[in-house]
């Protein structure tokens, strides 16, 4: 800001030299052309002579006629001044004005209509050739003017040289009407050359003295186009001369830009000159005369808020349904255009009387822009009440379609429920109340998507507005091409409130979306998922706020008949139910709700896998554990026969094992190979297992087949099948190491039946 302030301030000092050395510049012109006059008068009487005698007879006929000013000696001849008279001489006279005429029979000359300052300079300079110019430009033009009156030429030309040092922008077209109206030429090219300088600068205001033929010829030989620059002047009687002077052109001209791209007509609509607006049209100007970017007279005039010239464009017969070039506007598209928040509001109302002049004057409100907007789109669009209120006036004589699409498929009600604030959404007043009440259908379907309305504000996160559309629409559980419905949006944002409603005007949380219309597995890609309840894409997203306003509908609305509360059993495409979701996408903070409320914490995929053999399966130690908190059943078996021990494992999940033992599990049952659990875990090198199989009770023994159908010992088998960690394992756990072998069922089981040997034996 400093900085800015010394600059500027630098600027001005500049200024302020410059000023003054011009000052001094106009001080020595001005000594220098009373040193020339003298030079002049000199040279005068040298040509006469062709020497310079001081008592020469020329010099002396001088100084008398010097001496005579004023005085009564030889006067013949009389001038009347406003306040006394002055004895001149006829001779003196005669000798100093150009065709002055006779003055042998006057005796008397009235000047009394003469200031008495210029009379007497006039006298003095007549008698001694002598003139001081004062410091008023005033007073020397005024002087120059009444020495033309007097052909007094050589003064003339004086004055103009004198007057030349103070011509400048502010003076030079005064000084060049008077310079004109007596023809000193010197002066009037002084000044012809400034103003052709600084012709754009100028204003009206500025030729307002100048006579009319002198500013058409100046027009005519400063400019291109004198007749804008007449109208940009408002001098009507320029524009006269003008047209008088081009009669077998003026079609042409009167429709042609000049080099700023403006119409003459435009000119005077904006200079709000209307009675030279009415004489450019009574000679050829076309009211819907377009400028070189394809916008009429009208669309200019509406754009910049000019009631007053749209009026008359209208009045004198402009086209109502020309549109702009960029967007196809209309005028009346442009009017229903502005916005409080940018135009004043006594223009907004202006303009308002020029839409409704429009519409008696026959447009169609209907017309569409290049993006398919109506008025009504944009006077919504706009938030401008006053053009928002006459198109709804016209709704009743079936003039204004309140369902009429955008190229996007929007109706005017898309554009009211985006652009209104939520606590105004709900007043009967509101831009959108009203589009309803005057037949705005409040849920019209989007053919590309078959999204509705309310699939569009939901998808937006504008609750709100679905709030609204829910009091006025009966196609609640419409779905698009995809299967889904608001509700599923609405999930799908964590609209809670707008989910809440849905339910309350009776939506079926339970809509599973559709599979996609074309599926390609050719590359390779992941198709996406489908058969998603609203539930399935509240989870899927992590939107806990959608989930327990499902959830507390289903508590709140079980008991009555008229309400479809969630199913918690659905499966996706994936087979997922809501509560699988949940589990594999950790949110365990959920589960026990789910459960409450009705998911199956046993149901099983399309695989046959229980929630709890999916998560074992996973190796999702903290999944399985809370699924047996919540009560998963322990002995469901796989369609491969598993139970969840042996799937544990069979994972290598310790902990899970742990856990299965401390809720009653069998470790003593046998998998379909007749394999028991802790022979299995040692086979594997699962110690760890063993240990909590054998802390939990396992019968370390677990006699069952062995060859030939005998019955044997898990250390027999050990010993037989040469396993010498997993034997040892079992002796250090305190099996039964003396019992031998026995027969098995009916007697079964050969010489190892009846060897009676002990493990011992069989090492």
């Amino acid at each position: 800001m400093e900085g800015s302030a010394f600059k500027a301030s630098g600027q001005d000092g500049e200024v302020a030299k410059l000023q003054q050395h011009l000052s001094l510049l106009r001080e020595e012109y001005k000594k220098l052309q009373i040193h020339t006059n003298n030079l002049e008068s000199k040279l005068a009487l040298t040509s006469s002579t062709g020497m310079v005698v001081e008592n020469s007879y020329l010099s002396q006929l001088q100084k008398i006629v010097s001496s005579l000013h004023e005085s009564p000696l030889y006067s013949d001849m009389k001038i009347t001044l406003k306040d006394r008279e002055i004895p001149v001489h006829k001779l003196v006279f005669a000798a100093r004005i150009n065709d002055g005429g006779n003055l042998t029979d006057i005796i008397s000359l009235d000047w009394s209509n003469m200031e008495k300052n210029i009379a007497q300079v006039l006298i003095k300079w007549i008698y001694t050739d002598s003139v001081d110019f004062p410091q008023s430009d005033d007073f020397t033009l005024s002087l120059m003017k009444h020495a033309s009156e007097l052909h007094l030429d050589e003064l003339v030309s004086r004055c103009e040289k004198a007057l030349v040092s103070s011509v400048n922008v502010r003076n030079c077209i005064r000084y060049y009407s008077s310079a004109d109206e007596i023809n000193a030429n010197t002066l009037k090219e002084h000044c012809s050359s400034l103003i052709s300088t600084y012709w754009d600068d100028f204003t009206s205001e500025d030729f307002i003295h100048m006579s009319a033929p002198l500013l058409f010829h100046m027009f005519k030989t400063k400019t291109k186009f004198p007749l804008h620059s007449a109208i940009r002047l408002k001098r009507e009687d320029v524009v006269f001369l003008y047209l008088v002077d081009n009669p077998d052109e003026l079609t042409t001209i009167l429709n042609s830009v000049d080099n700023k791209g403006d119409l003459p007509l435009d000119l005077a609509l904006q200079a709000r000159e209307m009675s030279i607006a009415t004489t450019l049209l009574q000679n050829g100007a076309d009211p819907d005369c377009q400028d070189t970017h394809g916008y009429t007279l009208l669309h200019k005039a509406v754009n910049r808020g000019d009631n007053h010239s749209s009026k008359f464009l209208l009045e004198h017969g402009a086209s109502v349904s020309l549109v702009t070039p960029d967007n196809g506007d209309t005028a009346l598209h442009l009017i229903a255009s502005c916005s409080p928040d940018t135009t004043l509001e006594e223009t907004i109302s202006a303009m308002a009387d020029i839409a409704r002049l429009l519409l008696d004057r026959g447009l169609n409100p209907n017309l569409q822009n290049k993006l398919g907007f109506t008025a009504l789109h944009l006077a919504v669009m706009a938030r401008n009440e006053e053009v928002f209120t006459l198109l709804l006036s016209k709704s009743s004589k079936h003039l204004v379609d309140m369902n009429i699409r955008t190229l996007d498929g929007h109706t005017a009600l898309w554009f009211a429920l985006i652009r209104t604030t939520s606590s105004e959404l709900y007043s009967c007043n509101s831009f959108a109340a009203r589009l309803v009440e005057k037949g705005a259908i409040p849920n019209p379907t989007y053919p590309g998507n078959g999204n509705s309305l309310l699939h569009l504000v939901a998808m937006e996160g504008l609750e709100d507005a679905g709030l609204f559309l829910c009091n006025h629409i009966h196609n609640i559980d419409h779905i698009n091409r995809q299967g889904e419905t608001a509700l599923h949006l609405a999930a799908d944002r964590d609209l809670g409130r707008l989910i809440t409603k849905l339910l309350e005007c009776g939506a079926n949380p339970n809509i599973q979306t559709l599979p996609p219309e074309h599926v390609a597995l050719s590359d390779g890609t992941e198709c996406r998922i489908y058969r998603q309840s609203c539930i399935h894409r509240a989870i899927s997203r992590g939107n806990l706020v959608a989930v327990k306003a499902l959830l507390e509908h289903k508590v709140t609305a079980e008991d009555s008949k008229d309400s479809v509360v969630a199913n918690l059993n659905l499966r996706d495409s994936q087979g997922n139910t809501p509560l699988s979701l949940a589990l594999s996408l950790g949110m365990q903070n959920i589960v026990a709700d789910l459960i409450q409320g009705g998911a199956d914490v046993n149901i099983r995929n399309a695989e046959g896998y229980t929630l709890l053999h999916q998560a074992i399966r996973k190796e999702n130690v903290e999944g399985a554990i809370f699924l047996l908190n919540q009560g998963a059943n322990i002995d469901a078996k796989t369609m491969s026969e598993e139970t969840p021990l042996e799937l544990a494992i069979q994972y290598n999940l310790p902990d899970v094992v742990e856990a299965l033992c401390r809720r009653g599990v069998d470790p003593s049952s046998v998998d379909k190979h007749n394999n028991c659990a802790l022979w299995t875990a040692l086979e594997k090198g699962y110690e760890d297992i063993a240990n909590i199989l054998v802390k939990n009770g396992v019968d370390t023994d677990n006699w069952s087949e062995g060859p030939e159908g005998c019955y044997q010992t898990l250390l027999h088998r050990a010993i037989d099948e040469n396993k010498e960690m997993i034997a040892k394992f079992l002796v250090q756990s305190g099996c039964d190491m003396d019992t031998p072998r026995r027969a098995g069922p009916g007697g079964r089981g050969g010489e190892e039946a009846h060897d009676q040997q002990s493990p011992l034996h069989l090492c």
